[in-house]
């Protein structure tokens, strides 16, 4: 086994499936793979997969993707168009060095911390004008009231628990006769953020597949993370890790 701590204690085999890895005794698999446990390997982020805050960030395309279903059991949020609604996260949970328990959900697929409204009109990272904390699952101009649904739910146990978060809506461009987004953020109590797309499919070539969409994190200042901005490079199946250092 090599150095690599995982956050625990220096016991042989430890690491879960997508921390990092430099040997296959590192990982309760068995198996490391491009630099992470498991068998299937994750893919650094194009351009940068480390911020200056440390978070890493890959992508994989796995065979079922891992973010629970909460079609049926979460809270459904009535969200107008560009609304937004501050919930409940359930656990303290820390991003870019600040602990948080509460974050605003808006229709505009994102997260928003310190701040009460996301933008219809999406940005690329680093952020123009004053830098605010968001988690883009899928920033682009949703629009729930034709249709779908927002849901989030708190689930598990401490220390292990999630706040999971599902847009199920579709694009105000091709409202209301479109395909529904299906993108789901799932935040872990251990800090790690998980963003599962499995439609990202409205109709129409120049919003599909994130073409008028920003994926990624940013904190305050200069931090940041994007996996994507304006391509369509968010194709249904593909799974994004953001992992707290």
């Amino acid at each position: 086994e090599t150095d690599v701590d995982c956050g625990g204690p220096t016991t042989c085999p430890r690491c879960a499936d997508y921390a990092a890895c430099d040997a296959a005794t590192d990982c309760t698999t068995g198996a490391c793979t491009m630099g992470r446990c498991g068998t299937t390997g994750c893919v650094p982020f194009p351009g940068g997969a480390t911020d200056s805050f440390g978070y890493f960030g890959c992508s994989l395309t796995p065979t079922t993707l891992p973010c629970p279903d909460i079609s049926t059991t979460g809270t459904a949020l009535t969200l107008d168009d560009d609304d937004a609604v501050a919930i409940p996260i359930g656990f303290p949970f820390d991003y870019y060095g600040t602990t948080r328990t509460m974050v605003t959900l808006s229709a505009n697929g994102g997260l928003v911390f310190d701040d009460t409204y996301l933008s219809f009109s999406n940005e690329c990272f680093p952020l123009s004008a004053t830098p605010y904390e968001i988690i883009a699952g899928l920033w682009t101009d949703l629009y729930p009231p034709d249709g779908g649904t927002v849901r989030y739910e708190t689930r598990g146990a401490a220390p292990n628990r999630q706040l999971v978060v599902r847009w199920n809506v579709q694009h105000i461009d091709l409202s209301p006769s479109g395909m529904l987004s299906d993108v789901t953020v799932v935040l872990h109590e251990s800090g790690d953020i998980d963003a599962c797309y499995a439609n990202t499919t409205f109709g129409d070539p120049f919003v599909d597949g994130g073409a008028a969409a920003t994926a990624g994190i940013s904190g305050s200042g200069t931090n940041h993370l994007q996996f994507s901005c304006n391509t369509n490079s968010l194709p249904n199946g593909l799974l994004l890790l953001y992992r707290h250092p």
